[in-house]
């Protein structure tokens, strides 16, 4: 059994590029090592007002059977700052990229951050090493 990773970033509001270019070049760097767990698969802009609970509640329920949240910070999000909190108060490490050159206080307190995807890319690689000790 892999060990699985969250890909948490704004969906709301963004367009396709935002929403599935990093996580896809993400999901193929990582496939090999984790299952990836992708909320942008249930794709809910235009709609979100009508699906509040499924959405928060399935998040929540995703982050909670996860080993390790990987977090695009490069703009704002309410859901990924909630995410990211959650997954810190659960003790699931949380690895976070791209938030510029003066990250939020409240954004190091909860996460590893790295400047650039690669640069996270290769922490959970060595992540994956840790963990799958644990999961196998």
């Amino acid at each position: 059994m892999k060990p699985s990773v969250y890909l948490a970033g704004a969906i709301n509001g963004k367009d396709d590029a935002e929403v599935f270019g990093w996580r896809r070049e993400a999901a193929r760097q990582l496939a090999d090592l984790y299952t990836i767990v992708d909320p942008s698969e249930r794709d809910f802009r235009g709609i979100e007002e009508t699906s509040i609970e499924e959405i928060v509640d399935t998040d929540i329920a995703d982050i909670n059977d996860v080993h390790v949240l990987l977090v695009r910070a490069e703009a704002p999000s309410w859901g990924t700052a909630m995410e990211v909190r959650h997954a810190h108060t659960q003790g699931i490490p949380v690895v976070s990229w791209g938030a510029g050159p003066r990250p939020s206080p409240w954004l190091l307190y909860h996460s590893t951050h790295y400047a650039t995807l690669d640069d996270a890319l290769t922490a959970l690689v060595t992540i994956w090493r840790e963990l799958w000790a644990t999961v196998n």
